[in-house]
């Protein structure tokens, strides 16, 4: 897949809403710390609740024409670094699936004594592939600061009556908590999920995209000369080629908070890091801004 530069997601919502981060605060799918134990698609509302979340389902079963709801959840967020926002984006085939309601309402980030949560999720119906959810607590009360696990989002996605039996993934490749200095944490893992039309969930393959990995801008599951190219070529403004095997899944340079191709954690994207990357694989010593994962890791 093929994807121009691209600095925008749900988080960016939450940024425009909040009037205060400084940069995007979308995430790649390396943890930052502070954030949360993991932000995920569960295919089975069933056991959770605002406050508290039973076992993740991966896959839900159904056939072509029908609605299955799914959660968007977040689990340990720590209590010395609470909630007042939060912001992820889901991708998913638009020739087959479309988001056709978000219920917010008794969700984790009202949840607390004194909240105000508002939501800044995509108009619906969502149809374009991708789906933005985004909340904030406007409330000035210090109470109403959210820790622990619990629902975000609760999504009706529709499935196309002419959709052919198959998995259709449900990918959530950014997703992040905002703490009350309005930063973004990123979770330690974004786990996605699928829809199982016609066929079981047990034949079907895990959705999971690949972990990601300091400087493997392009998702190939290594860092190369070819990685370094490519943070050069979307500094002057040129397409990025991303392999997969999820291309959709695959942040693009330049976005996320610490950002994709800022292998250094400088604070920006810049021809600097790409000569990192070619001083690792050279083996020579490279300089990073701590806390910062080692190129490659």
């Amino acid at each position: 897949m093929i994807r121009k530069p691209l600095i925008i997601g749900a988080a960016t919502l939450l940024a425009f809403a909040l009037v205060a981060v400084g940069s995007n605060a979308n995430v790649r799918a390396t943890h930052i710390v502070g954030g949360a134990m993991s932000m995920a698609v569960d295919a089975d509302p069933t056991g959770n609740t605002a406050t508290s979340l039973g076992a993740r389902d991966p896959c839900v079963e159904t056939t072509a024409g029908s609605d299955v709801d799914v959660d968007v959840t977040i689990l340990s967020i720590p209590a010395g670094n609470p909630m007042i926002g939060f912001g992820y984006s889901m991708t998913y085939d638009p020739a087959v699936l479309s988001v056709t309601a978000s219920d917010t309402s008794s969700k984790l980030l009202g949840s607390a004594p004194s909240s105000a949560a508002a939501y800044f999720g995509e108009e619906l119906p969502d149809t374009d592939g991708g789906y933005d959810g985004a909340g904030l607590d406007i409330s000035a009360n210090t109470s109403s600061q959210e820790s622990g696990s619990g629902v975000l989002e609760r999504l009706t996605i529709t499935v196309d009556p002419g959709a052919a039996t198959g998995g259709y993934a449900l990918h959530l490749i950014e997703a992040a908590h905002v703490n009350p200095a309005s930063l973004g944490f990123d979770s330690g893992l974004h786990a996605s999920a699928q829809i199982a039309v016609g066929v079981s969930c047990g034949s079907l393959p895990a959705v999971e995209p690949r972990p990601a990995m300091n400087g493997d801008v392009d998702c190939s599951n290594t860092v190369t000369s070819v990685d370094a190219l490519k943070i050069l070529r979307n500094n002057a403004g040129l397409t990025v080629t991303q392999i997969g095997p999820e291309p959709d899944a695959c942040i693009d340079v330049g976005s996320n908070n610490p950002h994709v191709g800022d292998v250094d954690c400088g604070g920006s994207v810049t021809s600097v890091d790409a000569l990192k990357i070619l001083r690792k694989n050279a083996g020579l010593p490279v300089t990073y801004t701590e806390p910062c994962d080692d190129i490659g890791a």
